[in-house]
């Protein structure tokens, strides 16, 4: 019977987890501090995409990011949000395939992702110059220069918010699958 308890009580816990509420878009999020509107290309962005010319390294643009989606996941009722107790899962991809994700034609030395399992997704896609052998190429030969300041990156990043409809029918269909599958087994036992 305890077992029947433990279940009911990780489920329920569960389905609050995907009831909270997620950032709307890409413009709650902030651009870096040290990003000026010269830097931005308008023709890459839209409510959920962005590009910009930086001079942080993928390090300090992935810390500035993970902290941000943390904190906007985390705005509503602070005490009892699951999500302000967890960090986000970073998964670092291909670069190659950034344009299988993202449908970019922007290239990409770095392609990471930002995320909480079953909902929504930050992308970071980060472009630096390289050499010949691999080796990246520092800011004395500027990927974008504006204004006198020479910049060696250039970040875009994708937004991917999910419904709060589907990722409760997908947690839905993943208990019955498990109560089903949890069935099948004991009926398979019981004959042998």
């Amino acid at each position: 019977m305890s077992k029947y308890i433990i279940a009911v009580v990780i489920y329920i816990l569960g389905f609050w987890y995907l009831l909270i509420p997620l950032p709307g878009a890409l413009s709650d999020f902030v651009y870096p501090p040290n990003v000026s509107s010269n830097q931005i290309l308008p023709s890459y962005s839209s409510n959920l995409q962005t590009s910009y010319y930086s001079n942080a390294n993928a390090k300090q643009i992935l810390d500035f990011y993970k902290q941000q989606f943390k904190s906007l996941s985390c705005d509503t009722l602070k005490t009892i949000n699951p999500i302000c107790y967890l960090s986000p899962i970073v998964i670092s991809r291909s670069p190659s395939l950034a344009s299988f994700y993202l449908s970019t034609k922007i290239p990409s030395t770095y392609l990471l992702e930002i995320y909480y399992p079953l909902r929504n997704s930050l992308f970071l896609s980060i472009y630096q110059y390289k050499d010949r052998n691999g080796n990246l190429i520092s800011s004395a030969s500027p990927l974008y220069t504006s204004s006198g300041l020479n910049y060696s990156s250039l970040v875009s990043v994708y937004y991917f918010p999910s419904s709060v409809i589907v990722r409760e029918a997908t947690y839905i269909a993943i208990w019955l699958i498990i109560i089903l599958l949890s069935i099948l087994i004991k009926r398979i036992i019981k004959k042998r």
